[in-house]
């Protein structure tokens, strides 16, 4: 009966499978992205192109570094980031020698890649970024440091974009003479604080007490995975705080607890926490009309994802895959996460789809990649903010399967 009872919860919530991880790939530009009830199908990728997108990475070996909060190795020098648009992988170099351009198609392994001159080089732009984060992690009062909404390398627009709060000439002229002042940063202002969404509200979806507060929240499922062969899923770290919390499916007086977190982890790109099942439940990785494959993947700017979580299907294009967002709580910074996907679901996200799954479909395989968890976003903007499976799979140990 308790297997019952949680096979038709997670049907809606979603999870996943094995342990080999795909570095990086997907596909398919999506100029206008739609949002859908869970009733409707899911929405896929070609995988082809997100596959010449890897193999260019892989190509630059001990020259490049997929990890912001790792750069021992650096990007080519000529490397000004990757965008698919139209179906077709987008290079943006900054060098005009004209063997670039073979040498990537040689790289890429293909010839149908465009190449876009551009201003500023992939390590130009993430040495910014890092500018940009020691200031706030260096200044987590200041004034200049709460002004910041977030920060993102933009792969598309070859640009670091800087969300404030206010952004007034005079917030413009403060940040130059205080963090600092590129030409490679465009500023824009933020339609109101991102927020973490916090499982506070009640409803349908995954339930948990903590603190003995006696209150009940709300978060949702996110991808099945095992640490050292315990059978359990992953969802939002920033929700189940600390190891110990147990969650159920509903609270009704009747209802029996599932699992409990056992690990949390709330920092740098990861913003996830473990929940290990009791004896007697089971998790599936069906979601849509398919099951998850057991394999990570980050894709490229401009890929198709979909969201499942409490609050149902959703689906739009990734727009930043370096995005850093200094979460705030009446005015000072509570949290910081780096290195997180933005994607744009055409909805704003709300509290309780924390820890939702992610996963992109290949459209010729028709095979569901884990790309990460919900992490949060903008009350005003249809902005979402994710962690990358890849990033949480290597901080908890994780294995797919």
């Amino acid at each position: 009966m308790k297997k019952v009872l949680f096979l038709s919860f997670v049907l809606g919530a979603l999870f996943v499978s094995c342990s080999d991880e795909l570095e990086v790939v997907n596909g398919d530009i999506a100029l206008e992205s739609r949002t859908t009830s869970s009733v409707f199908s899911d929405v896929s990728f070609p995988m082809e192109v997100n596959l010449v997108y890897s193999r260019l990475l892989d190509s630059f070996k001990e020259n490049v570094s997929r990890s912001l909060d790792d750069r021992k190795l650096l990007y080519p020098d000529y490397y000004g980031g990757s965008y698919i648009d139209d179906g077709k992988l987008v290079v943006n170099v900054c060098d005009d020698d004209g063997l670039i351009t073979d040498r990537l198609r040689n790289m890429a392994q293909s010839d149908d890649i465009i190449i876009h001159f551009c201003e500023y080089s992939y390590n130009h732009l993430l040495d910014v970024m890092s500018k940009i984060r020691k200031f706030c992690a260096d200044n987590i009062t200041n004034p200049l440091a709460l002004n910041i909404d977030s920060y993102s390398l933009e792969d598309k627009g070859n640009i670091v974009l800087v969300n404030l709060l206010s952004c007034t000439d005079a917030d413009i002229k403060s940040f130059k003479e205080s963090v600092c002042d590129d030409s490679s940063i465009s500023f824009m202002e933020a339609d109101a604080p991102s927020v973490l969404l916090s499982s506070v509200n009640p409803g349908e979806g995954l339930y948990y007490e903590k603190n003995g507060d006696g209150e009940l929240h709300r978060s949702s499922v996110g991808y099945r995975c095992k640490i050292n062969n315990v059978v359990g899923f992953v969802t939002a770290g920033h929700s189940l705080e600390y190891s110990g919390i147990k969650v159920y499916k509903d609270f009704n007086g009747t209802s029996s607890y599932f699992g409990e977190s056992t690990v949390s982890v709330q920092e740098g790109p990861v913003d996830a926490a473990f929940v290990k099942l009791y004896s007697g439940f089971d998790v599936t990785g069906i979601v849509g009309e398919g099951e998850l494959y057991p394999v990570a993947m980050t894709p490229a700017v401009g890929t198709t994802i979909n969201l499942r979580s409490f609050n149902g299907h959703a689906y739009g294009p990734i727009t930043c895959i370096n995005k850093e967002v200094n979460y705030k709580e009446n005015g000072v910074v509570v949290q910081t996460f780096t290195g997180l996907i933005e994607a744009n679901f055409d909805r704003k996200v709300i509290k309780g789809e924390s820890g939702g799954i992610v996963y992109a479909i290949d459209s010729s395989t028709k095979r569901r990649f884990i790309v990460g968890i919900l992490n949060g976003g903008s009350n005003i903007e249809t902005k979402s903010y994710i962690s990358k499976a890849l990033e949480i799979n290597k901080k908890l140990g994780t294995t797919l399967y």
